[in-house]
């Protein structure tokens, strides 16, 4: 019956709410907040008290020096032996041993839930979720359940702060983009006279005639595959639609045949293979890349990844990206073209944009307070980390992050998951937050646990009492007098249970108080 009370109000609270401060710009404690809430997955009071006797500048400077996990966290993170190791030694590593590779499986999308919960370097582990996205591949994708690993090390943390272009490259050159996008079986068409050897050979080989030509007939279908030429312009340079051609996608295509996997020995490297490279000049985006006759063709590649990076209208595609996940879901148009400016005039540093973002007065602007909405991950992270869950296994918090609709690892379109309120608002994946607020909370969610201590320190004195120290502690950026008027009801309502014994098993009170707040408007707020 409390369970139903206390998801019946927050409802209806949350679909009637209206956000209504008036404009000005965010200083002090509230600009810290804010800052906090889009650079982290979660603050409590405490980070806030922390940042603020730090400064923001000073603690902003200071987690932009950092990719790696922490040493506490590092220690941590040593049950997954695998997690530093190359692709190859993790083949190697798993052999035909069915309880490693269920540890590969499981193990990485768990470890990237406790960083996200437990690094203090939170800034990379915010923008690597973004560039997670950004450059989505699927580990149920073939070899990518193994790739990813170091996919997700070598290719994006490892990039976070730096050169797009770097990302960029090392993300087209490695297997788990290959694969998941199917560059690694994209080549040149066949020619005729090797169409002929093909139906020869087979021919000779099983006396007969009709099976050389179906054996011929499949080669010529393998060749050309714009997949992963499609996306990289579509999805991770230029945008949708924004200034290129289907003709333009094929000559991509062409540049890139050829870049491929190295499956000797288990090695899932890169590898060009010049045999299977479209020889000849291609046209690209109004510049002619020509043949290379000196040197083999993978140079093409490069070259047409270079410009793709540069271009004007890739800045202001990742510029609306980062300003819509930073910012807000329609993000400010001026504070777009700075930032597309920004990272034109520095050469597409990502830590000089971020830095452009969040010193704007965009970025300040209050109508920008709490104008995000979590997503799953974020959302599950900030209730771990506000308060101040022990995670002795993280698996099933991997398994109810899926249960929302984001998967780790398991986003089967290559745009990644999106950031915006509207595609995470579902009454369904709501009820599902709310269920997972109070089972965390009361210690429903194996191998988690909130500890006594964050109870034993809030002010017991009275209800109203009770529930602002909770709302401090939780929400240091405030809560709505409804949202406190409904935590003083849930909890006179909680106290009366207990006086009557209405209810068997009934939790203790600060408990159910911390599944509602976890579950409140403003929590689901960023």
């Amino acid at each position: 019956m409390l369970r139903f009370l206390t998801i019946l109000v927050l409802t209806t609270q949350l679909t009637t709410l209206a956000l209504s401060q008036a404009r000005s710009t965010l200083e002090g404690r509230d600009l810290i907040v804010h800052t906090l809430s889009r650079l982290t997955f979660g603050a409590d009071a405490a980070l806030v008290d922390e940042v603020q006797k730090q400064g923001l500048d000073r603690w902003l400077k200071e987690q932009l020096q950092h990719t790696e996990a922490d040493p506490k966290l590092a220690r941590q993170l040593e049950v997954w032996p695998f997690l530093n190791m190359s692709s190859q030694e993790i083949y190697a590593w798993v052999g035909e041993q069915r309880d490693r590779r269920r540890l590969v499986e499981s193990g990485l999308p768990a470890s990237i839930l406790l960083r996200g919960a437990r690094n203090r370097w939170q800034v990379s582990e915010v923008m690597a979720d973004f560039w997670r996205n950004h450059f989505n591949v699927d580990r149920a994708k073939g070899s990518v359940m193994y790739t990813a690993v170091e996919y997700d090390r070598e290719v994006l943390r490892k990039n976070v702060f730096g050169k797009f272009e770097d990302m960029l490259k090392a993300s087209a050159r490695h297997p788990a983009m290959l694969v998941y996008l199917d560059n690694y079986i994209s080549r040149r068409p066949p020619t005729k006279t090797e169409l002929k050897t093909v139906a020869r050979r087979v021919r000779r080989k099983t006396g007969s005639k009709a099976r050389g030509e179906e054996a011929a007939g499949i080669a010529a279908q393998r060749g050309l595959n714009e997949n992963y030429a499609r996306e990289l312009m579509e999805l991770h340079t230029l945008g949708v639609d924004n200034g290129y051609s289907q003709k333009d996608v094929i000559e991509v295509a062409r540049a890139l045949t050829g870049w491929t996997v190295d499956t000797k020995d288990n090695k899932y490297a890169f590898l060009y293979r010049d045999d299977m490279h479209d020889r000849g000049d291609k046209f690209v985006l109004g510049k002619t890349i020509r043949r290379e006759k000196r040197r083999n063709g993978m140079v093409e590649g490069e070259k047409i990844i270079h410009v793709l990076a540069q271009h004007r209208n890739t800045s202001v595609f990742l510029a609306r990206k980062l300003c819509t996940y930073l910012v807000a879901d329609d993000p400010p148009a001026r504070l777009v073209g700075t930032t597309a400016r920004v990272l034109r005039e520095r050469k597409f540093d990502l830590s000089a944009a971020l830095l452009h973002i969040v010193k704007s007065k965009e970025f300040r602007d209050r109508q920008y307070y709490r104008a995000k909405f979590k997503t799953p991950f974020e959302f599950v992270l900030s209730a771990l980390r506000v308060s101040g869950a022990v995670i002795d296994d993280p698996r099933e918090l991997v398994r109810r992050v899926a249960e929302m609709g984001q998967p780790i690892y398991r986003c089967e379109d290559p745009t990644g998951y999106r950031d915006t309120a509207e595609s995470w608002r579902d009454p369904g994946v709501m009820a599902a937050r709310w269920k997972f607020a109070l089972d965390l909370a009361l210690g429903r969610i194996e191998g988690v646990r909130v500890p006594e201590t964050f109870f034993a320190e809030l002010d017991h004195r009275s209800v109203p009492a009770l529930v602002a120290s909770m709302g401090a502690r939780l929400l240091p950026g405030g809560m709505r007098g409804e949202t406190i008027r409904v935590l003083i009801k849930v909890a006179r309502r909680h106290r009366l249970a207990e006086k009557e014994g209405e209810e068997e098993d009934l939790p203790p009170l600060e408990r159910h108080l911390l599944g509602v707040v976890l579950g409140s408007p403003e929590f689901q707020e960023q």
